[in-house]
């Protein structure tokens, strides 16, 4: 899966007010985000995001898959190493 424009381009919705989650805005796009914990709200939505379009286009039943994410990716991505 070759999905790293996806990540680069990735967005997802942050709550603005922590009294009312269901307020969101969208974030800025992943590379242009500088906050570590937005970083991985992006990661963690874009991950999810894609493992279900692979899992739809292998036609398997999402129940009877598990999903695993490393730590190293994220990590080396948010130190922008």
């Amino acid at each position: 899966v070759r999905a790293s424009y996806l990540f680069y381009v990735g967005t997802t919705n942050i709550p603005i007010d922590p009294n009312n989650p269901q307020k969101l805005v969208p974030s800025k796009q992943l590379s242009f985000v500088t906050e570590p914990e937005e970083k991985r709200k992006i990661i963690g939505d874009i991950f999810m995001k894609v493992a279900e379009n692979v899992i739809e286009s292998m036609n398997l039943n999402p129940d009877e898959v598990l999903l695993g994410q490393g730590t190293l990716r994220p990590d080396l991505i948010e130190s922008a190493s």
